[in-house]
């Protein structure tokens, strides 16, 4: 928002000074942000980057503007300088985002830091380095020991599953079939207990009706375990929890 309005006193300052097109492309840029800030919250469920992602390249472009025209508008001595001295601010530190942040109370998973942009360090550990993917250690270990008509039940993250295993799939956050066990009963189970937004007293009641051996799979509980959106990068899966990943077995008669 600060680019819009240094964007849009730009124009209205240099209006009859800047050729139509630079006018017309700037003006169609600054309303396609305004608009947006009314129209994504009328039709997102939620606060995710993916619904609001469209407007990077439009973002691009203004900030682009209003650091090179500015500064050649304002006859700032050494323009190149400094435009790149403003896009290294936007690049690599938070610093142009604080002030309308600082108005409002975040929670906990979106404090970010003051003076460089903590998914720097992020993009560097998803392009240099690797962390281990919760649903890739459980699809091949269910590959390797689990027959495929074995039945599987999990609370989040069960596409994954139906995509990659023939196996039936029962649970998700529509608790799918958690408790429908009058042909077949759940071979195996995949918990993540730090997810809070599923039906958790069918999947208490279901675990409880059963007696399960855990598998020693070193697997993090984490939400997920692919996810572009900057709240996916909120949990560490090096220092996570094991996932609960269990074998049904057969009740002792007494």
């Amino acid at each position: 928002m600060l680019v819009i309005i240094a964007a849009t006193g730009l124009l209205i300052w240099r209006w009859n000074k800047l050729q139509v097109v630079e006018r017309r492309l700037t003006l169609i840029g600054c309303s396609i942000i305004i608009g947006l800030l009314f129209w994504v919250p009328t039709v997102a469920p939620i606060s995710f980057l993916r619904y609001v992602v469209l407007a990077t390249p439009v973002g691009c472009m203004l900030a682009a503007w209003v650091f090179v025209r500015g500064a050649n508008l304002l006859s700032v001595p050494n323009a190149g300088m400094s435009a790149l001295a403003g896009a290294l601010v936007l690049i690599f530190t938070p610093l142009l985002s604080l002030p309308p942040l600082i108005l409002i109370k975040l929670p906990a998973w979106a404090r970010v830091g003051i003076l460089i942009r903590p998914e720097l360090k992020t993009l560097c550990i998803s392009v240099f380095g690797h962390q281990p993917d919760p649903n890739r250690l459980v699809i091949d270990w269910l590959k390797e020991n689990a027959a495929s008509t074995d039945e599987i039940l999990i609370n989040y993250e069960d596409i994954p599953l139906m995509f990659y295993l023939p196996n039936p799939i029962r649970g998700g956050m529509t608790a799918f079939r958690v408790e429908d066990d009058a042909k077949t009963l759940p071979r195996f189970a995949v918990l993540r207990r730090e997810v809070s937004f599923v039906y958790w007293p069918a999947y208490n009641r279901e675990g409880l009706r059963h007696d399960w051996e855990l598998i020693p799979l070193k697997a993090p509980d984490i939400f997920w375990g692919n996810n572009p959106d900057p709240m996916g990068q909120a949990q560490n899966p090096a220092a996570a929890p094991d996932l609960w990943f269990a074998r049904r077995v057969e009740k002792k008669v007494p």
